[in-house]
């Protein structure tokens, strides 16, 4: 049987901002409304009772589950600093490669994100020449003092989806060509745990890699919009 995972940020004592949008992801991961995941409230008690003594500024409620139902939960006070990130590689996946549902089997995606050099830098994937995501979240990036999104993630995360509704930011197709070329000059890396503008890096030779050794020289020359 088919395994997935949830990762929920819980904030504030026990608020779930993305309650919602989680919920309405299990929904359309199953095709069905699970009596097991339905509501807010069944969050807010797997919640209260695998809370850790530990206090926390925020959680992160993961959860494990398939149409069987909820396999693992687990709570952890959120101590992971996404500003440490320093550096994006372009990584290209397989043009048949899909996750499109948050699965627990995450081969591929771990087997990047193992192979990098240090845990300051991230796999910036790209399929067909597009951007789609990185290894653990989705991307933002600012033109014109606008944020967009690529428009063919592999998966659609829980705060993109709010983000998009709210207009935040669009969707727009993001090449690597252009992205090279300087028509982005930041990008914030955003997933159900770290919301817009927590982690954003300048695009520059410095911080974008084409390969391993290879940095992006044509930055330097890009006009900054």
């Amino acid at each position: 049987m088919i395994r997935y995972i949830e990762t929920i940020s819980v904030e504030r004592g026990e608020a779930i901002p993305l309650a919602a949008y989680h919920l309405r992801r299990v929904r359309e991961t199953l095709g069905e409304e699970p009596d097991f995941l339905r509501s807010e409230g069944q969050l807010v008690r797997l919640f209260r009772a695998n809370r850790p003594a530990e206090e926390a500024e925020q959680y992160k409620l993961r959860l494990v589950y398939s149409a069987a139902g909820i396999e693992e939960v687990s709570v952890t006070p959120y101590t992971y600093d996404i500003r440490r990130v320093r550096r994006l590689r372009l990584v290209e996946l397989p043009g048949d490669y899909r996750y499109d549902r948050k699965y627990l089997d995450r081969e591929l995606l771990d087997r990047i994100a193992a192979s990098l050099p240090d845990h300051e830098t991230v796999a910036l994937l790209t399929q067909g020449g597009r951007v789609t995501d990185t290894t653990f979240t989705n991307v933002c990036l600012r033109r014109d003092g606008r944020w967009e999104t690529p428009d063919r993630p592999l998966l659609e995360g829980t705060r993109r989806r709010s983000y998009l509704d709210a207009g935040t930011m669009s969707a727009v197709p993001v090449s690597v060509s252009e992205l090279l070329a300087g028509r982005w000059r930041e990008i914030s890396l955003i997933n159900a745990m770290n919301p817009l503008g927590r982690m954003t890096l300048p695009i520059t030779s410095a911080t974008l890699l084409v390969s391993p050794d290879e940095p992006s020289e044509s930055l330097d020359e890009a006009p900054v919009e």
